[in-house]
């Protein structure tokens, strides 16, 4: 008898749900004291293990489970550095502080799992997390610093940059060399050799950016200067396989000079309103490009990204009528309300690509963004009532518990909507650090009030915050195979799905034959690999949705497959 596949075809596309990915929560932890502690920034090393930076204040127990480990705050506003592994057990917690308030900003971790940390600090503070004593001393006001522990968070070496006016580290990278390269802001003048030498910058203005790297041992290699003569303000930087430096965030009130060489590069003038940037620079310091959104109203790049090719991913926010195109040609988004989350995304060139928003009717914002090895982009951010974040026509809608929301979101390498979720209670809660493990599961910190469901399925998880903000760790995985298996579950087993390239078949029952179909009826492969399991190359496909039967001991099974 002749199998008929088109009427199988379209029964399963009117089945077909809008989000072929549904997430389950793994796990969810929350520390936190009668003050106010904030999980600013998120990593993940190769066994999984997860590491959480923010600042507390008050008396802490970074141990939520049974056990205790309580940390008083030496002054306003401490550091920690938490590592849970990866079950959510609590491992250890490192703290730094002093009489004053200490604040960090990033985590990354290099190849060999040291820690490296940036962030900003006053008067004397001493870096050593452990019995030992290093201490640092601002040049004034506040300077930045950035911070090298070893992968069980013992001291390894700590430098500083600063002048008598406020300085800041706001974003740190680290290549496969494992020199590290720092990005923030400083006024006046600032020796950026933290050694015997002298390597000063004077900024033009008010706040310029400065971006300084060193090698793995703490030692200069360069700094570098951006900005023009008002508020240039960085947020995040990134490296590439080469070395390339490229960095994201805002400037106001006059046309800065991104060439931090003996040329001139200049971007727009921006009024009174922040305007976004993306810059590169290779891996000597030497300018290669400068790029910005235009707009009549603010955009800010928050956090940036360098995806398996080179690509580059900017997230942030943005008001009004936006053209992301940095080239000649336009590509106009409007926001929805007040502010309206985006992701943009360049070539390693820095022309266009696209550039997608999710927003509502009040203010959205894209905090954090990390890619994975197929070039998926995820997000964490806040979002207030009910936003779409499908951003291609679909929709995706996801409602706030109460007043600011964390939600989670998941695009494609081409943009395409996968998945988003969201977790909060009644009061504000923020997503402000995204990371995605070896196995794909996302990792997101931030804070939280009163009691919030951290479940963004249909169950419910309660954590109940000790004081005003409590820091959360949010850990979510797929739900088993993504698409709904309509006619026959359990075995074969396909994935991953979706999938890029390579679709992996497995069955407990030797598989005669594999034929895939295209929506029209039309056989794109068919193979016949006699064996219990087996790998189709399916990388000349087109993306969007195939069919795929498997013969097995007499037996046809039916599956969606999804090429992104």
């Amino acid at each position: 008898m002749k199998f008929s596949i088109l009427p199988l075809i379209t029964f399963l596309i009117l089945l077909a749900p809008k989000s072929f990915v549904a997430q389950e929560l793994t796990w969810a932890k929350s520390m936190g004291g009668s003050g106010f502690d904030r999980g600013e920034s998120i990593a993940i090393d190769a066994q999984n293990n997860v590491y959480t930076l923010g600042y507390f204040t008050q008396t802490v127990d970074f141990d939520p489970g049974s056990g205790t480990f309580e940390v008083t705050a030496q002054g306003e506003a401490d550091i920690f550095l938490t590592k849970f592994d990866a079950s959510g057990n609590f491992v250890w917690a490192k703290t730094i502080g002093s009489n004053d308030s200490e604040y960090p900003d990033t985590l990354v971790l290099d190849t060999s799992g040291n820690l490296l940390i940036t962030g900003y600090f006053e008067t004397d503070l001493d870096f050593d997390p452990g019995a030992g004593t290093q201490i640092l001393t601002s040049a004034g006001n506040l300077d930045a610093f950035v911070l090298k522990l070893n992968a069980e968070g013992n001291y390894l070496w700590a430098k500083s940059f600063g002048s008598s006016s406020p300085d800041r580290g706001r974003g740190i990278a680290v290549d496969n060399s494992g020199n590290v390269v720092t990005i923030g802001y400083f006024n006046n003048t600032v020796d950026f050799d933290p050694g015997a030498g002298t390597a000063n910058l004077t900024s033009f203005g008010d706040e310029d950016i400065f971006i300084v790297k060193l090698d793995a041992n703490g030692n200069y290699i360069w700094a570098k200067q951006l900005g023009g003569t008002r508020e240039d303000f960085p947020n995040a930087v990134a490296v590439d396989a080469a070395g390339n430096v490229y960095s994201t965030g805002s400037y106001t009130n006059s046309a800065p000079d991104f060439d931090p060489g003996s040329g001139t590069f200049l971007l727009e003038s921006a009024g009174t309103l922040d305007k976004m940037f993306v810059s590169k620079l290779d891996a000597d310091g030497n300018f290669v490009w400068a790029k910005q959104a235009n707009g009549s109203h603010y955009n800010v790049g928050n956090d940036i990204a360098i995806g398996p090719n080179g690509e580059v991913l900017v997230t942030g926010y943005f008001y009004a009528t936006q053209d992301f195109d940095p080239g000649a040609a336009t590509f106009e988004l409007t926001s929805e309300g007040l502010a309206d989350a985006y992701i943009l995304k360049l070539e390693t060139n820095g022309n266009f690509v696209w550039a997608k928003r999710m927003g509502g009717p009040v203010y959205e914002e894209g905090v954090s963004i990390k890619t994975d090895s197929n070039g998926g982009i995820y997000t964490t951010g806040r979002f207030e009532e009910t936003v779409d974040f499908d951003p291609n026509g679909g929709t995706a809608n996801l409602t706030s518990a109460g007043f600011i929301d964390v939600f989670v979101q998941h695009l494609n390498a081409s943009g395409n909507f996968q998945w988003a979720s969201s977790v909060g209670g009644p009061d504000e809660d923020r997503g402000l650090g995204i990371a995605v493990d070896n196995e794909g599961k996302v990792l997101c910190t931030g804070y939280f009030n009163t009691t919030a469901d951290f479940d963004p399925g249909s169950g419910v998880f309660n954590l109940t915050s000790q004081g005003e903000m409590d820091v959360f760790i949010l850990k979510l995985e797929n739900a088993p195979l993504g698409i709904p298996q309509y006619l026959v579950s359990g075995e074969p087993v396909l994935y991953p799905n979706p999938f890029q390239d390579i679709l992996n078949v497995e069955s407990k029952s030797i598989i005669s034959t594999i034929a895939v179909y295209d929506l029209s009826g039309r056989i794109v492969l068919e193979t016949s690999p006699v064996a219990l399991k087996t790998k189709l190359n399916l990388g000349n496909l087109e993306s969007g949705m195939y069919l795929a039967i498997i013969s097995s001991e007499g037996k046809k099974t039916v599956r969606k497959i999804v090429k992104e």
